[in-house]
């Protein structure tokens, strides 16, 4: 049996061996050249691929640089179709047969002639073409399974990184907008595109950097890029029907199931999408609209801190077990040659079950105490969301948008909780039992208009905006709750039974206008005229009823309040736009106003702010692929009505919150500062991102904590809490292995200000 059992060991080995030599060894060679016009000046930027002859699929590529210079390394011996293919010049084709170093040497391409009668249009799969600020790729040349989605198409495209959530970044960047065939699809959610639409629809993928509605209708450049896809149409998914419907089922009673159904023609898109699973996944992304706890959850946790380190409540849809159904409809049609209608309407039903474990050690002085959390979440969430938006070119003069959104929402919110105190010696001294369950809904509105005006003056022009959002929100919860203190002392022993009713209501009502102005100073110099007014009324009502022995309204823990925020802006900014250089220096001057009455205790407040806000931009385009930008503003954040609201949150009576009417506004200085760097001849890009803020009068959170180790966490100001932070990623293909290399690192240190039993400390973190 040991010499059976060594002569298996000597074939495993002999085999391993044998494959890792072969491997290690494969014929592997380097295709290169040169390419020119006709009259030998190089072509640089120009794409060289090597094509399967069957089916036309690309396998290796290479871009040429300033010298015309292309190189494929890594290059497998076999027959290959040659392409060179550049914006302005016929495309090259030439079969090669690569068994060694292939030098072509110099390639002439011809210009582009256009020739009337007698043309003959022929279809070409170039896989890769640059045409200036645009990467274009041709989504036939790249492999995907049958039935893939958009998302599985950019994941195998050079130059594009998928991660595991389904956020796209592009050349270093990441993607915050997804069109389709120039037009929006379901708003500005890119996975509504890239997860819900079949790729064997795309026709060709589109990268580059778009300007701001604004900058594109005036031709002044303002600085503000969004990196953008657009994914064009094959021509015969541009009229007619196209879709797919896939339906799995699996083990432990898992399922999925997808449905898109598109009708397109020359006038209108209209597109259906669908799913159901119980797997996770989402074919959209998870934010106000779908917050999974609705508004309760903010009521039972005592408002937007988390209060005493617990578990924050909306996690996100990868937490737990997620349920989730949906529905929408997407409608692009050209009324008349100048107007362009969007409209969209998409319904989400998420369920989630999630079990959570914590435990906490706190030090006060030269003691210290251990919490110890378990807990359990159910969460319903159902949204409905419409919106609509027209766009109108009244001349070529004169531009009209009109916008708006409508949503609703119902959720269903129960946790169950048990928590433990321990002394250092780890002995019991307090526990609590808490059950919490919720109703709530919102619905939300809101409306924009904005109309553009140019002159014959060339970058002279005035723009107008106004906008108006409503919300209004009601809850209704049970919170039951058991509580027993100082347990190490069985005479002194503190029982607390909570059965209590809470309801909350609340409501907003906004609006804002703006009026712009930009006049040229001649020489790409433009300076920039602005006021704003903008007005924010909150109303806010609470009211608690204990329940045992007898429903009996609740005044310590009832509230009632009202507030008003106005501002007022004027604004100064000068811009100086070149080619490789841009920057502008600004300043707006805000005067606010704070007016509040809580009803319920009698007490008005009101108080006025005037602050100046300088803001400075520079953009510097290195080199084609290279560009550097940095960005210094300032801002002002208002406390938040939960954090000025004077009354006591005892949802966790050992973790309680009280709110302060007396807080000033954060004033936060920022400097951000970005290098990118893309190398479309690799398709490797390096991106460095820093950003350092100083904030005034910060809000933070004051916690003092008894003799019982009982919580009480009050908003206060303090000064001068500073944050700075750095990241940076690299990507770059492994052609030899089909892969792709991706680094990323980040540093960030904050010294911030830290309030415990009324001493205030000084807090340095790093944090990688």
């Amino acid at each position: 049996k040991f010499q059976e059992k060594s002569t298996l060991m000597r074939i495993a080995f002999i085999v391993i061996f044998s494959l890792f030599y072969f491997w290690a060894n494969a014929q592997e060679f380097t295709v290169e050249g040169i390419l020119q016009d006709s009259i030998e000046n190089p072509v640089p930027y120009a794409t060289a691929t090597l094509l399967n002859p069957q089916d036309s699929v690309m396998r290796y590529f290479g871009i040429s640089n300033k010298e015309g210079r292309f190189k494929m390394k890594k290059v497998e011996q076999g027959d290959y179709l040659l392409q060179v293919a550049y914006l302005g010049f016929d495309t090259y084709y030439r079969e090669v047969s690569i068994k060694g170093d292939l030098n072509l040497e110099t390639i002439v391409l011809k210009e582009k002639s256009t020739t009337l009668a007698g043309a003959e249009v022929t279809a070409e799969q170039i896989p890769i073409l640059i045409k200036k600020d645009t990467v274009e790729y041709n989504a036939g040349s790249f492999k995907v399974k049958k039935d893939a989605d958009v998302e599985e198409l950019l994941s195998r495209l050079p130059g594009i990184e998928v991660d595991e959530d389904g956020k796209i970044k592009a050349q270093g960047k990441e993607v915050n907008k997804v069109l389709v065939d120039g037009k929006e699809f379901f708003g500005d959610d890119p996975k509504m595109a890239t997860k819900n639409l079949p790729a064997d629809a795309i026709k060709k993928v589109q990268v580059y950097d778009k300007k701001s509605d604004a900058a594109e209708f005036t031709g002044v450049d303002d600085g503000e890029r969004n990196k953008t896809i657009n994914l064009k149409l094959k021509e015969d998914r541009k009229k007619g029907y196209f879709g797919n419907i896939s339906a799995g089922y699996g083990t432990d009673n898992r399922y999925e199931s997808k449905l898109n159904i598109n009708r397109f023609t020359k006038k209108y898109q209209l597109s259906t999408i669908g799913q159901l699973n119980n797997t996770n996944q989402s074919g959209f992304s998870f934010g106000e609209s779908v917050n999974f706890a609705g508004g309760m959850s903010r009521l039972m946790s005592g408002g937007s801190f988390n209060i005493g380190g617990g578990l924050p409540i909306n996690r996100g849809a990868a937490d737990g077990f997620t349920r989730t159904g949906a529905i929408g409809a997407n409608l692009n049609t050209d009324i008349g040659k100048k107007t362009k209608l969007t409209a969209s309407y998409f319904y989400n039903n998420v369920l989630r079950e999630s079990e959570s474990n914590s435990a906490r050690q706190d030090f006060i002085g030269e003691s210290t105490f251990f919490t110890d959390e378990i807990s359990d979440q159910e969460n319903r969430n159902a949204n409905h969301r419409a919106s609509l938006r027209l766009k109108s070119d009244l001349d070529s003069m004169q531009r009209l948008v009109v916008s708006g959104n409508l949503s609703f929402r119902d959720a269903e919110f129960q946790s169950n909780s048990f928590k433990e105190v321990f002394t250092a010696a780890r002995l019991l001294e307090n526990d609590s039992d808490r059950k919490n369950s919720s109703q709530s809904n919102s619905l939300n509105f809101d409306l924009m208009a904005s109309y553009m005006l140019k002159f014959k003056k060339k970058g002279r022009s005035a723009s107008l905006e106004a906008s108006l959002n409503n919300s209004n929100s009601s809850s209704e919860g049970l919170l039951q709750s058991l509580n027993r203190l100082n347990l190490l002392e069985p005479d002194d022993t503190i029982v607390e039974d909570l059965l209590q009713n809470q309801e909350e209501n609340q409501g907003q009502l906004g609006y804002k206008t703006r009026l712009n102005y930009v006049e040229p100073l001649g020489k790409k110099r433009y300076a920039e005229f602005a006021y704003e007014h903008r007005n924010r009324s909150t109303e806010s009502e609470r009211n608690v009823f204990d329940v045992l022995p007898t429903p009996v309204y609740n005044p310590d823990f009832s509230n009632a309040f009202n507030n008003d925020y106005f501002y007022n802006v004027l604004g100064f900014n000068f811009r100086k736009n070149r080619e490789s250089f841009k920057y502008s220096l600004g300043l707006d001057v805000q005067q606010s106003t704070l007016k509040g009455d809580i009803i319920t205790q009698d007490i008005q407040l009101e108080r006025n702010f005037r602050f100046l806000l300088p803001k400075a931009t520079m953009q510097m385009q290195i080199s084609q692929s290279q560009n550097w930008r940095m960005n210094y503003s300032t801002q002002i954040r208002e406390p938040s009505l939960n954090e000025l609201q004077p009354v006591v949150n005892n949802n966790d009576p050992l973790n309680q919150y009280l709110g302060n009417p007396n807080l000033n506004p954060e004033y936060t200085h920022r400097l951000n500062t970005s290098y990118n760097l893309f190398d479309q001849f690799s398709f490797t890009s390096l991106f460095v991102f820093a950003t350092a803020t100083l904030t005034k009068d910060k809000i933070v959170r004051s916690q003092t904590i008894d003799s019982l180790f009982r919580r009480t966490t009050v908003p206060l100001n303090v000064d001068d809490v500073f944050d700075a932070r750095i990241n940076a990623s690299f990507s770059t293909p492994l052609k030899f292995m089909g892969a792709k290399l991706r680094l990323r690192a980040g540093l960030n240190f904050v010294e911030d200000r830290v309030v415990l039993n009324e001493v205030e400390s000084g807090v340095d973190r790093w944090r990688n």
